[in-house]
């Protein structure tokens, strides 16, 4: 059974880019072969000779070519080596876990046939041994797996670190925008983290999340926003309402004049470079959407985009479903936010949620005010809680309480002053008389 040709570019590309990505499909290409053609084998032995910190470039590529004899070979091998050189693979995390899963299901048939020929000659032990083996070693389980000796590991160490400085895409640093509140996020919310953005209902926390998607496609990121309480429509709509500055309630009715319309297409000339392809929004039926419908709409928007897409925003997430059946609520929930923190790790994205607070009102929401599971608070990296209190919203302002910060300090408290029927947000300073000690 054969890999799939459609995806041994895109497996290609990524392992002649990325070292980790290589290594992960070392793993499993160690398990079965599944490559279509002598062509795409031979160009993969040449991309797992690479050392860790090499990519595979154009002149690896020339002596590659060179050293085949057979014209033929030669043209058929070249047009692999071009696709994979001429642009970054559209959706390499998805092929690989595709190659995952061939590689699964054919250890699983050679595994199945093994225990039947050891059944048929009545070694019952030898039976045993090979189920023990398919259980204790697929090599899919070690997806993701990152391990060695700690002390010899400082020089790989020292050399990622400045990849990651020479190369800020590699590993993102998303800025909220909001000055105080990314100072203690060390620079802002970062790749391979789970953020929960926490409050009661009407609060402002899908406002709060689609601002971050918005500054983090603003600065340049590739940005997924999923709504599983809105339509597109309604999301769309705030988001026109923030970038081009004008109250939600004007778009419903479209009275705009010529002179409006002019001034939104000259705004958009101008942001198009930036924002073009780098935001993508999505509304999903309640309780339909799991972990494998989230990694297919990363999968979407990466072919899309022609890029990775490292920043993943849920409204909510509360309204998932796990991706395994459970009964009861509150595992449910915690089994959820299980499976986006899974997601974080293998897709290397940063991935915050709203998520909803329980009973009635508290002056101040802790990281374990979550509704259904107060499992979220503690598989997340880092928990924002909004608060406001009746004369505070009569205001317009709004309290982000740092609940959980595993990167850093927390306990600290950013005043926003809020704008919904513009879709925004701004910090501001506390109000005369406030004191923090007194609501903590």
């Amino acid at each position: 059974m054969p890999f799939d040709s459609t995806f041994e570019l895109d497996v290609l590309g990524g392992a002649a880019r990325d070292a980790k990505y290589r290594d992960r499909v070392r793993r499993v290409i160690r398990a079965a072969d599944p490559w279509t053609s002598a062509h795409t084998r031979s160009t993969w032995r040449v991309i797992d000779k690479l050392e860790n910190g090499d990519v595979f470039t154009a002149e690896i590529a020339a002596k590659f070519l060179a050293g085949i004899e057979d014209d033929d070979d030669r043209a058929e091998v070249k047009l692999v080596v071009k696709a994979i050189l001429s642009k970054p693979p559209a959706a390499a995390g998805y092929a690989a876990g595709l190659l995952e899963e061939w590689t699964r299901r054919a250890g699983l048939i050679a595994g199945t046939a093994k225990v039947v020929d050891k059944l048929a000659v009545g070694d019952t032990l030898g039976a045993e041994e090979v189920i023990r083996t398919l259980r204790l070693d697929p090599a899919a389980l070690r997806n993701g797996v990152e391990g060695g000796d700690w002390f010899e590991g400082w020089e790989e160490r020292q050399r990622a670190r400045k990849e990651e400085v020479d190369n800020p895409d590699l590993r993102p640093v998303i800025r909220t925008r909001i000055a105080g509140l990314d100072h203690v996020l060390k620079g802002g919310i970062r790749v391979e983290e789970l953020g929960l953005i926490v409050g009661f209902t009407n609060v402002g926390k899908s406002f709060f999340a689609l601002n971050f998607a918005f500054t983090g496609a603003a600065s340049g990121v590739p940005t997924l926003y999923i709504s599983t309480e809105m339509s597109k429509a309604l999301v769309d709509t705030r988001l026109d309402a923030r970038f081009f500055k004008r109250e939600s309630s004007d778009f419903y009715t479209a009275a705009f004049s010529k002179a409006d319309l002019e001034e939104f297409e000259e705004r958009r000339e101008r942001a198009r470079a930036t924002l073009e392809r780098r935001l993508f929004t999505y509304a999903v039926p309640v309780n339909s959407l799991t972990k494998g419908g989230i990694e297919d709409l990363l999968d979407d928007c990466e072919q899309k985009s022609g890029e990775r897409v490292p920043f993943l925003v849920m409204d909510s997430a509360d309204h998932m479903l796990p991706s395994t059946r459970i009964p009861e609520k509150r595992l449910q929930q915690s089994a959820v936010y299980w499976d986006l923190k899974a997601i974080v790790a293998e897709r290397k994205v940063a991935c915050w949620s709203t998520c909803h607070a329980p009973g009635s009102y508290k002056p101040l929401l802790t990281e374990f005010d979550q509704a259904e599971s107060k499992e979220k608070g503690k598989i997340a990296s880092t928990v924002l809680t909004l608060n406001q209190t009746p004369d505070e919203q009569r205001h317009d302002l709004l309290r982000i309480y740092v609940a959980k910060n595993r990167g850093g300090e927390k306990g600290s408290i950013h005043w926003i002053a809020t704008d919904y029927a513009r879709g925004s947000i701004e910090e501001t300073e506390a109000p005369d008389g406030f004191e923090e000690d007194e609501d903590e």
